[in-house]
């Protein structure tokens, strides 16, 4: 993910950071980051005659 911000916001996003971190929610969120999203059986089927 890349986005921008006008420097003149960066000590209150850096704040922002601060604070969820001693709340107690980190980033990136972890939960996040271990999804995998069902495959549907129709996919499933289709991606074995995609291999190569």
């Amino acid at each position: 993910m890349a986005f921008s911000l006008p420097a003149s916001q960066v000590d209150d996003l850096i704040a922002g950071f601060e604070a969820t971190h001693r709340g107690g929610t980190r980033y990136p969120v972890q939960s996040y980051l271990l999804f995998e999203p069902m495959q549907l059986p129709q996919f499933k089927k289709l991606e074995k005659h995609l291999k190569p």
